[in-house]
């Protein structure tokens, strides 16, 4: 299970240990951004051509505080961010350095450090930057969720349409863009299977291998959530697994995922405790009174129910979602004109999952 990145915004480069002399040649260490199961991620400037990237630095070693990552978890990232290159909301991919293998007879298997140099999009998440609008009493507005899920929604489409899965949608991993007044920002960390708890879709609690990219979409319904929530925190919480899977069904309801279920066969053996915990539950969920009217609009509320739908065979998947009214042009006017996300400087997506076998 992915366990959640330790993000140490603003911590200084010098606590690290330096980086190997052809690295510290190009890039100029700024600052640390994040830090993850598989390595870190930091500013840097770029002494060749003057401009300001993030790398990250991946472990190729495990040493107890990082997961190594080999050629071929190296080769699917690269590949990942390649095939989303020119998508305006998913983080551009500048380079790709690795370092030498050890030499053999030291004693040592393992691999050099690996590090792949990416557009640098902002310092802060949008978890860091949910938090500080709760703190500060400023709540986002329904046409401001609208023009983030939108953004949101069109990297994940790209992506799929890449045949990419993220696999790991959640707040900590979304850049939000620092050229603007709406600065936050962090970095991420890639998911070796999916997701963690509070992001994860039900169909994986219940130990599926044959998901899709609505996977994705269901994170992106729990972002969608938390920013009409409002409170900075995790939207489906609980002290275990279980007790997460089953607070999102009670919110949800679990009709759609008991008719994916389907009914128990005679002598199929013993139902799994998720599968218990999911029979257990009531039909119907409560999403539509934590979400009231005067909090969003019936439009907006097709576009969340949709996208936080228990069952995976209905849920929407993001190209399904930016066609609803909800995402017309008929906005409102603090959502101002529709714009590149870029140029808005609003967010961006860092995608740096696995690579579909498409």
């Amino acid at each position: 299970m992915a366990s959640s990145a330790r993000w140490s915004l603003g911590t200084a480069a010098a606590v690290d240990a330096p980086w190997p002399p052809e690295i510290e040649e190009r890039y100029e260490r700024l600052q640390k951004l994040g830090e993850g199961i598989f390595g870190r991620v930091y500013k840097a400037r770029d002494r060749a051509n003057n401009r300001i990237v993030a790398v990250k630095q991946l472990s190729g070693r495990s040493d107890g505080t990082f997961v190594q990552t080999g050629f071929l978890e190296l080769a699917r990232e690269v590949t990942s961010l390649h095939r989303c290159r020119s998508h305006p909301s998913i983080v551009r991919f500048r380079n790709v350095h690795a370092e030498k293998r050890a030499a053999v007879g030291d004693g040592s298997d393992d691999d050099g450090d690996s590090f792949i140099v990416m557009e640098y999009a902002g310092r802060m998440n949008l978890r860091v930057y949910m938090v500080s609008r709760g703190i500060h009493g400023m709540p986002f507005s329904e046409a401001e969720v609208r023009g983030i899920m939108r953004q949101l929604l069109a990297a994940v489409e790209a992506s799929h349409h890449a045949g990419i899965l993220h696999r790991d949608i959640k707040p900590e991993n979304v850049v939000v863009d620092d050229a603007t007044p709406m600065a936050a920002g962090g970095g991420r960390e890639c998911s070796p299977l999916a997701t963690s708890d509070a992001y994860r879709a039900p169909e994986l609690f219940l130990g599926s291998a044959d998901y899709d990219g609505r996977v994705d979409t269901w994170g992106i319904g729990c972002i969608m959530a938390e920013l009409l929530a409002g409170t900075g925190a995790a939207f489906f919480e609980g002290k275990t697994a279980e007790d997460v899977f089953a607070n999102m069904l009670g919110v949800v309801g679990a009709r759609g995922i008991k008719d994916w279920l389907g009914p128990r066969q005679p002598g199929s053996g013993r139902r799994s405790a998720a599968e218990e915990r999911a029979r257990g539950c009531p039909e119907t969920g409560r999403l539509r009174k934590v979400f009231p009217e005067k909090v969003l609009s019936q439009a907006g509320f097709e576009v969340l129910s949709g996208l936080l739908e228990s069952s995976p065979k209905i849920r929407l998947t993001a190209a399904e979602a930016l066609q609803k009214p909800w995402f017309n042009d008929q906005r409102t006017d603090d959502e101002g004109p529709r714009e590149s996300p870029r140029r808005r400087g609003l967010l961006g997506v860092c995608f740096m999952s696995c690579a579909t076998d498409d």
